[in-house]
């Protein structure tokens, strides 16, 4: 996922090649007919070079949250099973020890 790529924007950006559309940022459905898939790459293609930067493309971290050492133990922790994240498609939780921070 890159985050400042809006994926509906882009859709919306070529209406004409769908019979129809809908979503988010970052998710979108559509129907369009098979004649129209290579004028949607092309048109994608140059939308995006159009608006993404190489900043676009670094990794970012996210952090549910700060983890001191000291609370590392083999148990989880209380809630943990309950704050879990959605990325792509994996069900999970991230901490970040806080002795790795500058």
């Amino acid at each position: 996922m890159i985050p400042s790529f809006h994926l509906l924007h882009a859709i919306e950006s070529c209406p004409e090649l769908f019979s129809r559309y809908g979503g988010h940022a970052h998710a979108v459905g559509f129907a369009l007919p098979s004649a129209n898939i290579e004028k949607l790459r092309e048109h994608l293609d140059g939308y995006a070079r159009a608006r993404l930067t190489p900043a676009d493309f670094e990794p970012q971290l996210e952090f549910d949250r700060e983890l001191p050492l000291g609370e590392v133990t083999p148990r989880p922790l209380p809630g943990a099973s309950f704050a879990r994240t959605l990325w792509h498609g994996e069900s999970r939780t991230s901490f970040r020890r806080l002795e790795e921070c500058g």
